[in-house]
């Protein structure tokens, strides 16, 4: 997988090649972009979006979401936390995720 991030943009774009016994050669195309949402960057809005295709280049899976991050610095001594509450565009399913780094 090739990654690049464009720093400035808060951008990202990802090319790269899977391999697996069953679909043998898979090719993976994935970008990601982030738009702030408060000066301090605590929290932001991310739309992200992955395409999937196998060696004939038919297409076999896409993936799209858009969430909004929340970090929480400091929530407790030492302790960080990030709350992410979004949508998969695709599969039509909500999600939410807590995260602290202890």
């Amino acid at each position: 997988m090739m990654r690049h991030l464009y720093s400035d943009l808060s951008t990202s774009l990802g090319v790269g090649l899977r391999y697996d016994k069953r679909d043998k050669v898979r090719y993976t195309l994935r970008g990601k972009k982030s738009f702030r949402v408060t000066n301090n960057d605590s929290m932001n809005f991310v739309v992200k979006e992955r395409y999937d295709v196998d060696q004939e280049f038919k297409g076999r899976k896409s993936e799209g979401a858009a969430e909004f991050t929340c970090k929480i610095l400091d929530f407790q001594r030492d302790q960080d936390v990030r709350l992410k509450v979004g949508y998969e565009v695709f599969e039509k399913v909500s999600y939410l995720q807590i995260r602290e780094n202890n």
